[in-house]
């Protein structure tokens, strides 16, 4: 039987709602995503991965992220980039991508965005540095061999595009910043005259963001 990969999404999507996923129905829906991968956009992969990293148990976990991972990698310049954020969130989500700088599969990753920075968009650029932020792990390789880090590599391009940024954008971009104690004296100058143009516009609950930004930046010197 055959159903479509639009179709096995929204029913994934209604088993959840009503509670009525079991492990016989979950192994067939690994068996159909593997006998029908082929058939399967990112676009479609993207949604069954949000789902398979919050909603199944570890077992189905892992048997849909390692079915992919390989793939995902290789074939990540190709994909739209609210696609390849979504991917790569569900990957860090769900345990199976490890933001590391001596993690194989990061490496990879992370050299095929660095590549495709300079076309994505503002805001997923700051999606992923955020992203990444929140998982990190110690940066031992880029350490010890004087590499740059993600931060690093992606931050002249970050600078060019403040600019572009909205306010969320920004004031995500700050926290992720004093969240990891990044940022050179350029790119500090560059965020904070792009927050002051904007002051004027800002609503009460992105002053408060903004207001805690500054409060841990202060307490933590």
């Amino acid at each position: 039987m055959y159903i479509t990969p639009e179709d096995l999404v929204k029913s994934l999507n209604l088993f959840i709602q009503h509670k009525q996923l079991h492990g016989a129905f979950k192994q067939q829906v690994i068996d159909v995503i593997e006998r029908d991968r082929s058939y399967y956009t990112y676009e479609v992969l993207a949604e069954l991965a949000i789902i398979y990293a919050t909603e199944m148990d570890d077992t189905y976990k892992e048997q849909f992220f390692s079915k992919f991972m390989s793939k995902f990698s290789k074939e990540i310049q190709y994909l739209q980039e609210d696609t390849l954020y979504k991917i790569l969130w569900s990957f860090i989500k769900a345990g199976r991508l490890i933001v590391k700088e001596d993690v194989y599969e990061w490496v990879i990753v992370k050299k095929a965005i660095l590549e495709r920075i300079p076309q994505m968009s503002p805001k997923v650029i700051t999606d992923i540095l955020v992203l990444s932020t929140m998982a990190k792990e110690v940066d031992t390789l880029s350490s010890q061999t004087g590499d740059l880090d993600f931060w690093e590599a992606v931050e002249p391009s970050l600078i060019f595009k403040l600019k572009e940024m909205d306010l969320d954008s920004l004031l995500n971009l700050m926290w992720s910043a004093l969240e990891i104690e990044r940022g050179s004296a350029i790119f500090n100058q560059q965020i904070e005259s792009e927050i002051t143009k904007r002051i004027l516009k800002i609503q009460d609950d992105e002053f408060q963001t903004l207001l805690a930004c500054f409060i841990n930046d202060k307490g933590d010197k």
